[in-house]
């Protein structure tokens, strides 16, 4: 009588990690090997063996997950969202990385590095959520994609008894071609619309990065001036609520991974992002940014003794710190609170060029306080691909996981980038 198969654990994180291995399967060809050319049979395969190896990985985990601590099932976990987000940015995607050897001995290795800091692994996610919406969506998406596939299949069968035909049927032919394009052509259009979203909701993470990463001597005063302002919030926080701020993060990126990889879609992050920075208690860092810049603003025109300049400045500096614009200004979409910090910043690169009517009209744009509610900072345009926060800042060097400077990249290239090659191999 054989045995039966032990039960899968039955917790969150390892529900997870088994989904997020689906999602890196790839479409393999059904047709015979006569019926492809040999490149076509090699990539036939390679997929064969990489979707074998990803089928087994959860199951080889889930026989040792009963001795695995809570930190390395996290750190499975993170690290396998980590080669997700970098596959998508990837034109030639290697999987060599998720294998569950390879992936055990790089969770043993980085928890060891690492030693467990929430500063570093809370960098890491929200980088690699930067990444993966940096990347363009393409056809590869095994999932999202698969209802096209099928359609695909039997017409290119049909295409391809056609081709051993003589050439009188031209006419079913040419029919059966037109069938193919206009499919391709649906799944363009997908893709297309798909990037068009995922260039929009890119914007906040990228906002959530700036504002998190600005010198922390801006936001808590110079005794800060080494640190990124994420360093002090997180500092600031109890063991438990580090491991809060950090699972939140994420769940997010899971979730955002999840949505690209079920339905092709970017997911809209905004208001998930606003949780994220509150477990971290930074709800307020917009705000507190804005402050030290009109502090700072403040101070140079009475060093000046710019008598009118100084009135209307502690004028808009009372009131934004009031208890108004104190409750209502992190109520902002992160884009806004990010537009305003970022725009009243610059500014100050300008005081000794502009002059004081100029500066203080500026002021009054940025910061419209004379209307009641949000509303009234609808002024702030949308930002455009080609405005995006910066994704590194200057303060947090010392213990930022990773280099981000290239991250902007992606962002320019046509949302199509993949395509060219989808009508020969990707549908």
């Amino acid at each position: 009588m054989s045995s039966q198969p032990e039960p899968e654990p039955s917790d969150e994180l390892f529900r997870q990690l088994k989904e997020l291995y689906s999602f890196f399967k790839v479409p393999s060809d059904k047709r015979s090997r006569d019926q492809c050319t040999p490149d076509e049979y090699e990539r036939k395969k390679a997929a064969h063996t990489q979707n074998t190896a990803i089928a087994r990985a959860p199951a080889s985990f889930a026989r040792c997950w009963g001795i695995l601590s809570p930190e390395k099932r996290q750190r499975a976990l993170e690290l396998l969202l980590g080669h997700y987000c970098d596959t998508r940015a990837a034109a030639q995607r290697n999987f060599k990385f998720i294998s569950f050897d390879r992936l055990r001995i790089d969770m043993l290795c980085v928890l060891t590095s690492l030693k467990i800091d929430p500063v570093r692994r809370f960098n890491t996610l929200l980088h690699h959520l930067v990444v993966l919406y940096d990347a363009p969506i393409d056809e590869r998406e095994f999932e999202a994609f698969r209802d096209l596939r099928h359609k695909l299949g039997p017409e290119r069968r049909v295409l391809y008894d056609l081709r051993a035909h003589p050439r009188d049927l031209s006419a079913s032919f040419d029919a059966a071609e037109a069938v193919i394009n206009r499919l391709i052509a649906e799944g363009q259009e997908r893709v297309e619309q798909a990037n068009a979203a995922r260039v929009r909701h890119l914007v906040p993470v990228k906002a959530a990065w700036a504002l998190l990463h600005e010198p922390a001597s801006l936001v808590f005063g110079p005794a800060s001036v080494a640190q990124a302002a994420i360093e002090v919030y997180m500092s600031r926080l109890g063991p438990g609520q580090q491991a809060a701020a950090v699972a939140r993060l994420r769940d997010l990126l899971f979730e955002a991974c999840e949505d690209r990889a079920l339905h092709g879609e970017a997911l809209d992050a905004a208001d998930q992002l606003d949780e994220v920075l509150g477990t971290l208690r930074a709800g307020d860092i917009g705000h507190a940014i804005c402050v030290a810049c009109l502090t700072w603003l403040l101070r140079f025109y009475e060093s000046r003794d710019a008598s009118e300049a100084v009135v209307e400045l502690k004028g808009v500096l009372d009131r934004f710190c009031g208890a108004e614009w104190t409750l209502e200004f992190p109520k902002l979409a992160l884009t806004q609170q990010w537009y305003a910090a970022a725009t009243v910043k610059a500014l100050l690169r300008h005081v000794h060029e502009r002059t004081d009517r100029q500066i203080l009209a500026q002021v009054a744009r940025i910061f419209p306080l004379d209307s009641p509610g949000t509303d009234s900072w609808a002024h702030a345009r949308p930002v455009q691909p080609a405005e995006h926060p910066p994704v590194l800042s200057l303060g947090h060097r010392p213990s930022t996981h990773g280099d981000l400077g290239e991250l902007d990249s992606t962002t320019s290239v046509p949302v199509s980038r993949y395509f060219p090659q989808s009508r020969r191999v990707g549908w």
